[in-house]
């Protein structure tokens, strides 16, 4: 039962990341139409959480994540990463390539203006933009859905360039509804903690 969890989590994971690969933001520049960004702040709750935790390394795009407690490796290449806790919940990430000529200001506002239209329609539970390592990316808390046993996501999308090539980065922590208020600061450390490796 945890393996098709797993599996359903993953497909579900690949096709929402699919379906925003047009979706980009500007790390170095505030987009008219957005509100600025604020900076990703760890409290010092979340960083006793992370004490002796798991770190989810991702050399292949130069990032690295602190987990709280123990977490597996269930897939890391060059476009994907996931890792699954002790209790269930999962850090999925995943880069998208974009073309040389994508316009990310225009993408910043578009998917901000959708997430908030989400928000009004009481899909999305909250909706800022906020500033990790000096990426700026439109974060999102999915509402409860109907399903107590569906996934419920906490979600940064965020653009950057690296070595050369234009990203969509999707970073996302989910766990089964029911769980997620239990666990949702542990969520969001580990979705704050990223670092930039290389």
């Amino acid at each position: 039962m945890k393996l098709l969890f797993i599996c359903v989590f993953i497909v579900v994971t690949m096709t929402a990341c699919g379906s925003r690969g047009d979706v980009a933001t500007n790390a170095n520049s505030a987009t008219p139409g957005v509100p600025k960004a604020e900076k990703a702040a760890l409290s010092v709750e979340q960083q006793e959480l992370l004490k002796g935790g798991t770190e989810a390394s991702w050399p292949e795009q130069g990032l690295a994540w602190s987990l709280p407690g123990e977490w597996t490796k269930i897939l890391v290449n060059d476009e994907t990463l996931y890792y699954q806790s002790s209790y269930g919940a999962f850090l999925s990430v995943k880069v998208t390539r974009l073309p040389d000529d994508i316009a990310p200001e225009t993408n910043t506002l578009s998917f901000y203006d959708q997430a908030k239209q989400q928000l009004d329609a009481g899909r999305y539970q909250s909706v800022k933009m906020l500033d990790i390592v000096g990426l700026q990316g439109v974060e999102f808390v999915e509402a409860p859905p109907e399903d107590s046993k569906g996934p419920r996501r906490h979600q940064w999308i965020a653009y950057r360039k690296y070595q050369g090539v234009n990203q969509q980065l999707n970073v996302m922590t989910a766990i089964e509804s029911a769980m997620f208020d239990q666990h949702a600061n542990e969520m969001a450390a580990a979705l704050y903690s990223m670092k930039l490796t290389k």
